[in-house]
């Protein structure tokens, strides 16, 4: 997985030929009740064994920590949003 793909789709689409290219950064906001909010929570706990096993973090600090994180997601006022999306375009001349 190509993670910084996105910033290179421009050069990308002008090295293969096209002209006017035009870009849209796209960020989406997730509100509370979204099914994307608790995203960095179920990251974290994707990695709680391997972070546990390979002496990274206790169990006890990771949960202390994963607590927090569902008092923060929780709170209406924390403002969660996306990875940046990248849309180009152009045209060939």
């Amino acid at each position: 997985m190509d993670l910084y793909i996105d910033r290179r789709i421009p050069r990308m689409l002008r090295n293969a030929g096209l002209v006017d290219v035009q870009v849209n950064p796209i960020v989406h906001v997730y509100p509370p009740g979204h099914s994307r909010r608790p995203l960095p929570l179920q990251f974290a706990n994707n990695l709680r064994e391997r972070m546990v096993a390979e002496g990274v973090i206790s169990e006890a600090d990771f949960g202390q920590c994963i607590a927090s994180l569902e008092r923060h997601l929780a709170n209406p006022e924390t403002l969660v949003v996306s990875h940046l999306f990248i849309q180009a375009w152009g045209r060939k001349p």
